[in-house]
């Protein structure tokens, strides 16, 4: 009966410890050399005229980026978005859809957190270089051209946001994004900015 106490004791111990050790790979934090992930969400743009076309400044975001650590929690962060919107509109007697594709690269500077637990807070910023096409006609930024338009802007963002570990190297990202950018390099007011709010969430890998 003692042998028996003795073993299961043992395994209790063994248990226990192994326990312990699996949740303590869980909850601990590795600074990661790379992270890279995909994400979904909700953009607003601050164009004011915008809604001349469209019935609203919202509409759904979907974004990649990979961030490379440079020197301890510091991180040169790459990202890419895009935002797209249709509308079926009438302009002079004549029907059509007018288009909005808007493509964002982030390059910028993420700091995390030091700590081991199992959410990371994150913020950073840098720059944003956009890329908008719009279908010929109905254009919002150059109403009644006959050709697609194709406009660039460039301005900056600022990103705060956290990833929280649901496996070792699998975390659950969110993250909030103002960026201010106007067309050509041009200072981007809120009323004329391209940027905007961007309220993303998603999954990051870490290696």
């Amino acid at each position: 009966m003692k042998k028996n106490y003795t073993l299961i004791s043992c395994l209790l111990v063994i248990l226990i410890f192994t326990t312990s050790e699996a949740n303590g790979a869980r909850l601990f934090f590795n600074v990661p050399r790379v992270t890279v992930g995909g994400s979904a969400g909700f953009f607003r743009i601050s164009l004011d005229k915008f809604t001349n076309n469209y019935d609203s400044r919202w509409g759904n975001i979907f974004s990649g980026q990979v961030s490379i650590r440079v020197y301890k929690t510091n991180y040169i962060s790459l990202q890419y978005a895009r935002f797209q919107k249709t509308a079926v509109l009438k302009d002079d007697n004549r029907s059509g859809t007018a288009s909005w594709d808007e493509r964002f690269i982030n390059l910028g500077i993420r700091w995390y957190a030091d700590t081991t637990k199992p959410f990371r807070f994150y913020s950073g910023f840098g720059f944003t270089f956009i890329n908008i096409k719009e279908k010929a006609r109905f254009s919002v930024l150059k109403p009644g051209n006959p050709n697609d338009v194709i406009t660039d802007g460039n301005g900056f963002y600022l990103e705060i946001g956290g990833d929280y570990l649901l496996l070792p190297h699998v975390a659950l990202n969110l993250e909030l994004e103002i960026s201010s950018a106007g067309e050509g390099g041009n200072p981007g007011f809120m009323a004329s900015s391209l940027g905007g709010y961007t309220l993303l969430a998603g999954i990051n890998i870490h290696i």
